[in-house]
C-alpha cells in the first residue's frame, strides 16, 4: 500500500491507494524513461543514483499519466531489467557476442546459442 494525500481546497485526507501490477507495454516503458531522464536533467540524480524526491517525482507523473500507482521498487526492476537489455542488444549490435552476419548485417546463430543467450529475458 502507498499513502497518498488528497488535496481538496484546504482539506486533506490521506488514503491508502492499492499498487497496480507493473504491465509495461512499450509506451509506458517510454513515459518512464523520459521520467527517469527528466530527473536526472533536473539534476535529482547524482552519480547514478535517483534521489528519493526524483523517485517520489516519477512515482507522481507516471500515476496522473497513467492512472497506475507503482512503487520504487518497481521502478528500479524495470530500470533493472531495461540495463540487462540494453547489454544483450550491445552485445549483439557491436559483436562480442561471437555470432556471424548474414548479407543484411544481422546477427546469425544455431538455435542452441539463442536458447542459452535469452532465458533471462523470457
Amino acid at each position: 500500500m502507498v499513502s497518498v494525500v488528497v488535496v481538496v481546497g484546504k482539506n486533506f485526507r490521506v488514503g491508502k491507494l492499492q499498487k497496480n501490477r507493473a504491465d509495461w507495454t512499450p509506451e509506458r516503458t517510454t513515459l518512464f524513461c523520459k521520467l527517469y531522464c527528466m530527473q536526472i536533467d533536473n539534476g535529482n540524480c547524482n552519480m547514478g543514483v535517483i534521489s528519493k524526491s526524483g523517485w517520489t517525482d516519477i512515482r507522481t507523473r507516471f500515476f496522473a499519466a497513467t492512472g497506475m500507482m507503482h512503487t520504487t521498487e518497481q521502478f528500479s526492476s524495470r530500470l533493472r531489467n531495461l540495463k540487462k537489455e540494453w547489454a544483450f542488444i550491445n552485445l549483439l549490435r557491436y559483436g562480442g557476442s561471437g555470432l556471424g552476419r548474414d548479407a543484411n548485417g544481422n546477427p546469425v546463430s544455431d538455435d542452441q546459442w539463442w536458447e542459452n543467450h535469452t532465458k533471462v529475458f523470457t
